[in-house]
């Protein structure tokens, strides 16, 4: 009996020692299959069709802000003229005298004839007096001659019909007034609204 019990333990022991063998892993060193430890990845951020996606590190670039839009200099094709006095009686064109004479009174509104940006302002010209010239797009010029008094300044833009000036400069009340192409003086009547008889 007790050989027996020896035996049982004995076999016990190597069914024991035998599971334990196959379970236990390999030292480090003598494993063939060494793998690098896995590296979690954050998940990625959906992203809706259409809009940028933003690291997470990084803040997301701010909305600009709507600039307001400055008036657009007018081109030859956009610009719309009208005559600068409210009653205009031009004189006849002549090209010695570089433009029409319009009549008024003394004191009466001076109106811009176009939009653009007004290029001078001055009396160096002795025949003109107070004088403002203001530049409509690349090609024209219109000028405000022998005013009583100016109410713009150079570099400021104006939009058409603007009060620029009053008219009269000593006892005539006529405004001279020339529209430049490329420099070069021009019958107002050829660009401005057909007068009414």
């Amino acid at each position: 009996m007790n050989s027996f019990l020896q035996r049982l333990l004995w076999l016990c022991t190597m069914v024991l020692l035998a599971s334990c063998a196959a379970t236990r892993p390999a030292p480090i060193s003598n494993r063939s299959d060494q793998t690098k430890p896995t590296e979690t990845k954050p998940a990625a951020a959906k992203v809706k069709p259409g809009a940028t996606a933003v690291p997470p590190n990084e803040a997301a670039p701010k909305a600009a802000t709507p600039q307001p839009e400055a008036p657009a200099i007018p081109t030859e094709e956009t610009i719309h003229w009208v005559w600068p006095v409210a009653h205009p009686h031009p004189t006849l064109f002549s090209v010695s005298g570089k433009g029409v004479e319009l009549s008024g009174g003394n004191g009466e509104a001076v109106h811009a004839a176009a939009a653009g940006v007004v290029t001078y302002v001055g009396d160096s010209l002795k025949s003109y007096g107070q004088m403002v010239v203001i530049k409509h797009g690349p090609n024209y010029l219109s000028v405000y001659a022998n005013n009583s008094k100016i109410l713009v300044k150079e570099g400021q833009e104006v939009i058409r019909g603007e009060k620029i000036a009053e008219m009269g400069s000593g006892d005539t009340g006529l405004l001279h007034f020339e529209i430049r192409h490329l420099g070069k003086p021009v019958d107002p009547r050829t660009v401005m609204p057909a007068l009414k008889p």
